[in-house]
């Protein structure tokens, strides 16, 4: 927590001296709205709920190589109609902080934040585990290795919730006219959180359209992996999450459609969650195909909203609503 503490200072001094100096800052954020339903649980009143959450975001270019970023959440609401009944607070956290600076050979990258395996995904995690973990500090590199390729290096070097000290994450990137790929490997230094491999690669059918397909084989998926770590969740991630192996996610991605200022979007889990399995004493546990629908429509070019459907399970759905908005 020190460690995170002196970063944080670091970042908000980063920030203060940007301001100071006038360069390009920007003042945003974003206003949450969740709303649960589920009807696949019998004998409990009401299994829907809401979920409210507030982030406001603070980024400036410190120089003409050196940018910074800062994100602080404030959340009501819960993960289940019980505990929304019962500590309807307010809470607030920083969310995320970083610096990028600009060398000679490449991007460096410092901070309290979560880098992505799978960067065209929208919003349907495959296999369950789309990001490498937040900790006190990631360090990141990005260095060009020739025409279109790029390689990212990632280290954490302190033990965080899902991941333990010397944690790293390789990846190789490549960037066409109209397709791109990225192949991931991370290892989270736990025998008990094991490792992953991960890619995404995309086609531009034209310059509004593009189709994707974003994989995850995270380990501990696997039907046989014992979860030591929190028997609450049970013995198995499988278990928890109903994948087992490679997770396939098809993506297709529309902008401008009609010549409007409206995005869209859909995501499709290729395997079923919970495949053949049918738990009389969990009803949420049995199988379902899961996908995503988005929506996202520019009001002005400071405001913009984004509505999401969910098919969260059996009988289960979740609704998003989004407001972007930049001062």
């Amino acid at each position: 927590m020190k460690k995170l503490l002196v970063l944080f200072a670091s970042a908000a001094l980063v920030l203060s001296t940007a301001a100071v100096s006038l360069a390009a800052v920007t003042v945003g954020g974003e206003y949450k709205y969740d709303m649960y339903q589920d009807e696949s649980v019998t004998g409990v009143n009401d299994q829907s709920y809401p979920k409210h959450e507030l982030l406001y975001k603070i980024s400036g270019n410190v120089s003409d190589t050196v940018f910074a970023n800062a994100e602080f959440l404030f959340k009501h609401g819960s993960s289940g109609a019980k505990d929304f009944e019962t500590s309807q607070k307010w809470t607030s956290e920083v969310d995320a902080f970083y610096a990028t600076a600009k060398y000679s050979w490449g991007t460096g990258k410092m901070g309290y934040y979560e880098y992505k395996y799978t960067p065209d995904r929208q919003e349907l995690k495959s296999g369950h585990k789309h990001v490498f973990p937040k900790t006190d500090a990631t360090f990141e590199v990005n260095v060009p290795v020739g025409e279109g390729f790029t390689v990212d290096g990632v280290v954490a070097p302190y033990k965080s919730d899902s991941s333990d000290d010397g944690a790293y994450a390789l990846a190789v990137n490549y960037k066409a006219e109209n397709w791109g790929a990225k192949v991931t490997y991370a290892d989270f230094a736990y025998d008990t959180f094991g490792d992953l491999t991960a890619f995404d690669v995309y086609y531009m059918l034209n310059e509004d359209m593009k189709l994707f397909v974003a994989a995850v084989d995270y380990s501990e998926n696997d039907k046989n992996t014992k979860l030591i770590t929190d028997s609450k969740k049970g013995t198995t991630q499988y278990q928890n999450n109903g994948i087992d192996g490679i997770d396939p996610v098809l993506g297709f991605v529309w902008d401008k459609i009609g010549g409007l200022k409206l995005k869209a979007s859909v995501e499709y889990a290729i395997n079923k969650r919970f495949d053949g399995v049918t738990t009389s004493t969990d009803p949420t546990k049995n199988e379902y195909t899961e996908y995503v629908l988005k929506a996202e429509y520019t009001l002005t070019n400071n405001i913009s909203v984004t509505a999401y459907h969910f098919i969260k399970g059996d009988s289960c759905t979740q609704d998003k609503l989004r407001l972007k908005f930049v001062f």
